[in-house]
């Protein structure tokens, strides 16, 4: 007997150790013969196998069985050979090795098999298959992912993971023009308050890829507008949301005549739809929206100033910085405080992300001079005062400018060995 017939032999031993030390050689060999055998193990019931581990209790032998089947898909997985991928899906059912089976399939990346495997796999396997098919990008499983989105009842974690990951797969596929109606329909069917905020955050980020598509543009423009149910996990993430649905907004275009829409939502009387407005012009930042947005800091209305004054942290000018800036120090609202340090803090970030330095060195010349806490009479939470918020802004500034200059010393001295003593300058500078 050569050594692959005695491995094979060793398939039907009673010691379950044996066995499995003979699986994971037959995997690691890749040895095709052996995968009928270890599609047996796979597919094999509970209290099937003829094991005699020691022991008096049946958990053993169960426990024993269980190591075999994971070692049996490892095996498969290594030896590549397709003729498991229906074994694999029936196992993505089963309770104790469905995760097993989920990942190999996962390996093998066969997305009609992945697709019938979500059908059966619990709701966390389900989460791992819905994230593999994003990134696969394969339009095939669209119609599955699309099924998934259909319902907005509740399901416990159904609802909160699976129908997300769904969602955010349909955004990481390049659908053709067979399946973009499809996609687009049962992302666009989730933008209401009876689903998950969980949902709609993937849903409006997801739109944003579908660009140049005019009625994406029409029902993010609605979404933007509409007033939630109180009390809906929607209504709780309302800011968020229609954050990230102008931000989608802003990638996917609009129309001159979707624009007007936009301008007759600011104009009305409905908070709703204002601040909607508000977000999506601060995001398509066409010409003489940030005067509109400037307008509405001084509003009345606690929402619509609080919408405009984070609005106007897409701006990065002097203008912007200087409006933010006045409401940190002289807005009597504390609430107004904290948002106008939040949204300059936000800039910050933004501007040290995208390596605009300028912007950040505005903000530290319009902070310069030591503050003052205006005769110390501060009403509301401390953080909200003037000299904490601007010691904050301070410290978020030079944080920026210390990693601006050192990943600009650092690419330096990738092209030039003599710079690397400016990495270290960089980062002893404030």
């Amino acid at each position: 007997m050569n050594e692959t017939e005695v491995l094979m032999a060793h398939l039907d031993s009673p010691d379950s150790g044996e066995r499995i030390a003979a699986i994971s050689a037959l995997g690691k060999a890749k040895e095709v013969g052996a995968v009928p055998k270890l599609i047996e193990f796979v597919d094999a019931s509970w209290n099937s196998m003829a094991i005699n581990n020691p022991g008096s209790d049946n958990r053993y032998k169960l426990q024993a069985e269980l190591d075999i089947k994971r070692a049996a898909i490892e095996a498969l997985v290594l030896i590549g050979d397709i003729s498991c991928l229906p074994a694999l899906v029936r196992a993505s059912a089963g309770r104790f090795c469905g995760f097993s089976a989920v990942r190999a399939l996962i390996d093998f990346g066969d997305v009609p098999s992945l697709v019938e495997a979500s059908k059966v796999a619990g709701w966390y396997d389900q989460t791992q298959i819905y994230g593999a098919l994003g990134t696969i990008g394969d339009e095939r499983a669209v119609d599955r992912l699309a099924e998934v989105l259909k319902s907005p009842e509740p399901k416990s974690a159904t609802e909160g993971l699976v129908a997300p990951a769904a969602a955010k797969a349909l955004g990481q596929i390049v659908c053709s023009a067979q399946t973009k109606p499809t996609a687009t329909a049962a992302l666009i069917g989730t933008l209401n308050d009876k689903y998950h905020s969980s949902v709609l955050s993937e849903s409006t980020k997801a739109l944003g890829t579908f660009t140049n598509e005019t009625t994406v543009a029409d029902a993010l423009i609605d979404f933007l507008g509409q007033t939630f149910e109180k009390g809906s996990s929607v209504d709780g993430s309302a800011f968020i949301l229609k954050w990230f649905a102008a931000q989608s907004l802003a990638s996917v275009g609009v129309t001159d005549g979707q624009y007007a829409k936009i301008e007759t939502m600011l104009a009305g009387d409905s908070q709703d739809k204002k601040t909607g407005a508000i977000y999506a012009m601060a995001h398509l930042a066409k010409e003489g929206s940030q005067e509109k947005i400037t307008a509405l800091v001084s509003s009345e209305e606690p929402a619509i100033r609080s919408a405009a004054v984070s609005a106007l942290r897409l701006y990065h000018n002097s203008a912007a910085i200087s409006i933010l800036i006045n409401l940190i120090q002289t807005h009597d609202d504390p609430k107004t405080r904290s948002s106008a340090g939040y949204s300059l803090k936000e800039m910050i970030v933004e501007c040290r992300d995208s390596g605009d330095r300028n912007t950040i060195l505005e903000v530290s010349r319009q902070l310069g001079g030591p503050e003052t806490d205006r005769g110390g009479q501060w009403h509301g939470d401390s953080h909200n005062s003037t000299s904490y918020i601007k010691t904050s802004l301070r410290s978020s500034v030079a944080h920026a400018i210390e990693l601006i200059e050192l990943r600009a010393a650092t690419s330096e001295r990738r092209s030039s060995p003599v710079a690397a003593s400016r990495v270290q300058a960089a980062r002893v500078h404030t």
